[in-house]
């Protein structure tokens, strides 16, 4: 298991129990945040592997990379809140998936493909509907 995803699920732990979740309540949320706060970084990834692009359609791109990177970066901390956590554990998660991320590209922006494969479809998703998993979280817990 990633570092990161130990830290995730420990972090999580303690918020969750905190607010009195049951075990599967808590893993469900869990798996939420990391899948936000990975789509966040892989955003930002893709911005930043395009951003030095003369061309308008990759100048697009990385606009829309960026737009859905804050986005997602703003759940990742409202989900965070939601387990009891601040912004700072919220940013040192983000950073560690990051930091992992890169290390799947070989620390290289050229090998992007490589996330796109992966997380597009996941993250797509993720932007379109992660309001909507706000309020669900929300009510969740307040139950």
């Amino acid at each position: 298991m990633p570092t990161w995803t130990k830290l995730l699920a420990l972090a999580l732990s303690t918020g969750a129990l905190v607010a009195g979740c049951t075990d599967a309540t808590q893993a469900a949320l869990n798996d939420e945040w990391q899948q936000m706060a990975r789509c966040s970084a892989y955003y930002s990834l893709r911005a930043e592997s395009v951003q030095g692009s003369r061309t308008a359609a990759d100048r697009r791109t990385a606009d829309t990379a960026r737009a859905d990177a804050a986005l997602t970066y703003r759940y990742s901390h409202e989900l965070g809140r939601l387990g009891g956590h601040g912004l700072t554990d919220t940013d040192t998660a983000l950073r560690k998936i990051s930091d992992d991320l890169r290390h799947t590209i070989d620390a290289d922006l050229s090998n992007i493909g490589r996330l796109r494969t992966r997380y597009e479809d996941e993250c797509t998703t993720i932007v379109t509907e992660g309001q909507a998993r706000i309020e669900y979280w929300s009510a969740e817990l307040d139950d």
